[in-house]
């Protein structure tokens, strides 16, 4: 009876899929987030989902800071690129791929906003992870 256990996962991220892509079309916001707030906000979720719902919650998350970045939201989609980041860090192995991933979405923010500080020690880990786990030679190690 596989099916039973697969059931609710499924329809979780069916649903979560949905609401994502309605408050993308009706434009709707999530809040503004301070820094204090980013870490209430993770806890939040981390309650709300299971650790194996974080990655989808995690990826819908990030298409919603791409939208306010692709808005000139930026301080919106940075702050909840940082929630991003966050929850795969408490949920993925420090040396994912999508954490790589997220460093260096959030630092190509950060760089488009002007805060080359902020942004260089993230594409430096995003670097390291993806030269540690791909190689040095891996083309998607030169995107980094």
């Amino acid at each position: 009876m596989i099916w039973k256990r697969l059931f609710i996962p499924i329809l979780f991220l069916i649903s979560l899929a949905i609401g994502i892509s309605h408050a993308i079309a009706q434009e709707e916001e999530l809040p503004d987030l301070t820094s204090e707030e980013i870490e209430v906000t993770v806890e939040e979720f981390m309650e709300r989902f299971s650790k194996e719902q974080i990655p989808a919650v995690s990826d819908r998350l990030n298409d919603l800071a791409i939208m306010y970045y692709q808005k000139g939201k930026y301080d919106k989609a940075i702050a909840w690129l940082f929630v991003v980041l966050k929850l795969q860090e408490k949920t993925l192995d420090k040396d994912h791929a999508d954490v790589a991933t997220s460093l260096n979405n959030l630092a190509a923010l950060l760089k488009a906003k002007g805060d080359y500080e902020g942004a260089e020690p993230l594409y430096r880990r995003s670097l390291s992870i993806r030269e540690s786990t791909l190689g040095k030679d891996h083309p998607t190690v030169a995107t980094s």
